[in-house]
C-alpha cells in the first residue's frame, strides 16, 4: 500500500492476523478449545458409565415350574349302571379330575376292557363337555378314573355319564346321587342306544338311585331276570329266563330323553 501526503510516499506491507502453523507455545483459540474440551468430558462420562455397570453384580433370572397347589384342581363323580360280561347289571363309578394344564386326556382305569370300549366315548365326553360350559379345554388336563366290581364292562353306554361327570368337575359341582343315566353320547349332545337297559335298572336301584334316564326308545318294557337254580347229586344248575313284570316293582323311575341338555337339571347342572 502507498499513502501519498504533501509529497511524501510512505511504504506500509500489511500481513494477515491469524494463526498459522504451531503454536510454539501461544493458547489455542477459542474454538479450539472449546471441541476439545468437550470430547474430553465425553470420555469421562463414558468411562463412568462403563465402570458403574461393571461393579453391578449380574442378575440371572430362572423359571421355576412348581406343582399345581391342590386347592386349584376340582373333582366330580357319578355313578353308572353298567352291564358286565355275563350280563349281570353292576353299578361302576366315573370320578374326573380337572386341573390346569395343556390339553391332556389322562385315565386311571383299573379294567382294561372298559377301557377299550370307552375310549372313544371319552374324547367325545370331553368335545362335548367344552360347548357346553364354553371352557378352553386346551388350557386343562383331565384325569378319569374307572371303578368296576367287574373283570369286563361291555358297550360303550356311558359317553353320557362322562360327559355330566366332566361338566360337574369343570363347574366345581356335586352330582345329585339320586339320578343316574346311561346312554352312547354323539359330538352334538344326543344319546344313543344302550344295551341292558333292564339290568341296568336293576343295579341302580340296588344302589340307592331313584330315576335312571335313558336315551329316547330304549324304555324296556316289563321283564325282568328271573334265574332259579336247583342242586342235583352236589351239582348247582341254573336257568336264567326273562318274564313280564311290572318296573314299579323296581323301585326306580325310567324317563327317556334325547339330548344331554335335558338331563342337565335332574343332575343339579
Amino acid at each position: 500500500m502507498t499513502l501519498a501526503g504533501n509529497g511524501v510516499e510512505l511504504g506500509l506491507q500489511v500481513k494477515p492476523v491469524g494463526w498459522q502453523g504451531s503454536t510454539k507455545g501461544v493458547p489455542l483459540p477459542f474454538f479450539k478449545m472449546r471441541v476439545l474440551t468437550a470430547i474430553l468430558g465425553i470420555g469421562c462420562i463414558l468411562a463412568f458409565l462403563i465402570g458403574m455397570n461393571l461393579s453391578q453384580p449380574q442378575v440371572i433370572v430362572r423359571t421355576v415350574y412348581q406343582p399345581v397347589p391342590t386347592s386349584e384342581f376340582f373333582e366330580a363323580k357319578i355313578w353308572v349302571p353298567a352291564v358286565d360280561a355275563e350280563g349281570n347289571g353292576i353299578i361302576s363309578q366315573i370320578e374326573v379330575r380337572a386341573l390346569p394344564g395343556t390339553g391332556r386326556i389322562l385315565t386311571n382305569i383299573d379294567k382294561i376292557l372298559f377301557w377299550i370300549d370307552t375310549q372313544q366315548s371319552i374324547r367325545t365326553a370331553r368335545k362335548v363337555a367344552e360347548e357346553l360350559t364354553g371352557f378352553d379345554l386346551s388350557e386343562w388336563d383331565l384325569i378319569y378314573t374307572v371303578k368296576a366290581n367287574a373283570t369286563a364292562v361291555e358297550g360303550p353306554s356311558a359317553g353320557a355319564a362322562l360327559v355330566l361327570v366332566t361338566l360337574a368337575a369343570l363347574e366345581n359341582k356335586t352330582l345329585n346321587s339320586n339320578v343316574t343315566i346311561t346312554g352312547t353320547i354323539d359330538e352334538d349332545g344326543k344319546l344313543g342306544q344302550a344295551g341292558g337297559v333292564l339290568a341296568k335298572a336293576e343295579a341302580a336301584a340296588a344302589a340307592g338311585a331313584k330315576l335312571l334316564l335313558v336315551p329316547k326308545g330304549t324304555r324296556p318294557e316289563g321283564w325282568k331276570r328271573k334265574l332259579e337254580c336247583r342242586e342235583t347229586d352236589g351239582l348247582k344248575e341254573c336257568r336264567l329266563d326273562y318274564v313280564k313284570g311290572d318296573l314299579e316293582e323296581l323301585g326306580i323311575e325310567i324317563k327317556e330323553i334325547e339330548d344331554i341338555r335335558e338331563a342337565l337339571p335332574y343332575f343339579g347342572l
